[in-house]
């Protein structure tokens, strides 16, 4: 801004005064501005003065609008601020910048940009935004996961699978680890694994598959099995079965056991079977097969004697058996007497014996003994034939008779003559004895 000066004159109360003004700028409007005033009286006498002024720049811009300085994930985009800048003497502000950054391996740390703002004089300012790059997320297991799973055996766990991962910043590795914890028997424990996925950041996730591995099903047994129940005789008794079996996991082994239950005979019990298979894990099935035995067959008589005929008075003897049977060691044999005889005590005498086991069997065998009287009457005290003086009476003897068999013989005689007309000749007595069975 000039001076605003006045001009007086000796004579000229009312000088003219002008001025012209002069510059010597360069482009960017800086340098020297002159005005140069003339003072002229009426007279035409002038006088001229200066001023100069220099014009200089010597301030920086401002720069306005950046950002503060912040941190983010390393996912986003790096979005700077857009600041602007302003200049006391130049409108047209030249605004540049430029980019350093300080990052590790894993691309984070810091992004610095420093805007430069510089007018026309080369006046210039700077102003810096830094953000930094972190990354906190971690990686991210790509498609399914494996889920925990029950199986029964060994051969029932699956393969492990093999997992990739994906990350916001960098690639992720996958670490994969296994761990079996025992149980109480080999086919029971369980299978930890353990896949971990890391990334550059060391951000990691971690997925985790528990396989509970537990034989619970029973064994099962081959082929067919003896029948459940079975009713048998004593001398029938079926050789117990070896029974095998199978398992679903591994092995099994099969045990036999066999308890007999007394009844109320030797030859009529039960017997309890039993069949346990087990496997690896104790778990097992039985086999129970339950046999009555029983005792349906009657005792066997041996030694009974033929039937035969004595004579009389021969005493009758029967033979004397023996009863064995197939279930019990003693067995009653009893026996009954019967007769079939006439009143002279002749026919037949039978004997039959009855043999009875405990269960109650029983079988008969009979013998029968034929009394007969086929010899007859013996005569005793017949005196011998003799001659007599007449007339001497004629006198027999008394004889008598006896039997084998019969106690009372009959005795009866008949006398008969051979005799002349003087009564002399021969007398004859003759005595028959007969027994109670016809024999004389």
């Amino acid at each position: 801004v000039f001076s605003t000066p006045s001009a007086s004159d000796a004579c000229d109360s009312q000088v003219s005064l002008t001025y012209v003004d002069s510059s010597d700028l360069d482009e960017c409007g800086l340098g020297t501005v002159t005005r140069t005033w003339t003072a002229t009286d009426c007279a035409g006498n002038s006088s001229s003065a200066s001023q100069m002024i220099t014009i200089e720049d010597t301030t920086a811009p401002v720069i306005s609008g950046v950002g503060d300085d912040f941190t983010m994930e390393c996912s986003e985009p790096v979005v700077f601020s857009t600041p602007s800048a302003s200049d006391a003497c130049d409108s047209q502000v030249s605004l540049t910048y430029v980019d350093s950054s300080d990052l590790d391996e894993c691309g984070l740390g810091t992004v610095t940009r420093t805007w430069t703002a510089t007018d026309c004089a080369g006046n210039s300012s700077s102003a810096s935004q830094t953000i930094t790059l972190e990354d906190t997320t971690a990686p991210v297991f790509v498609g399914d996961l494996p889920t925990n799973l029950n199986v029964q055996c060994d051969g029932d766990v699956p393969a492990a699978a093999v997992l990739t991962a994906t990350d916001n910043c960098s690639d992720a590795t996958v670490e994969f680890t296994e761990v079996i914890t025992p149980g109480d028997c080999p086919g029971k424990y369980l299978v930890t694994r353990t896949w971990t996925a890391t990334d550059c950041a060391g951000n990691s996730v971690s997925h985790t598959q528990k396989i509970n591995v537990e034989d619970t099903i029973a064994p099962t047994f081959v082929g067919q099995l003896p029948p459940s129940s079975l009713t048998v005789e004593c001398d029938n008794i079926p050789t117990p079965e070896v029974l095998t079996a199978i398992d679903n996991c591994g092995t099994a082994t099969v045990i036999f056991f066999e308890a007999i239950i007394p009844g109320d005979c030797e030859g009529s019990y039960t017997i309890d079977r039993l069949w346990k298979a087990t496997d690896d894990c104790k778990n097992f099935t039985i086999h129970k097969q339950i046999i009555t035995v029983i005792d349906t067959t009657a005792p066997v008589i041996s030694g009974v004697g033929e039937d035969f005929t004595v004579e009389c008075p021969t005493e009758a003897s029967f033979s004397s058996p023996m009863a064995t049977d197939n279930c019990e060691s003693e067995v009653s044999l009893t026996y009954v007497d019967s007769s079939d005889l006439d009143e002279c005590g002749l026919g037949t005498v039978t004997r039959t014996w009855t043999a009875t086991d405990c269960s109650g069997n029983a079988s008969s065998a009979s013998q029968t003994i034929t009394i007969e009287d086929t010899t007859a009457p013996v005569f005793s005290g017949v005196g011998e034939a003799y001659t007599v003086e007449c007339p001497t009476e004629a006198v027999f003897s008394m004889p008598s008779a006896a039997d084998t068999c019969d106690n009372e013989v009959s005795v009866t005689y008949v006398d008969s003559s051979d005799l002349d007309e003087c009564g002399l000749g021969t007398v004859t007595r003759t005595w028959t004895a007969t027994d109670c069975a016809g024999n004389s």
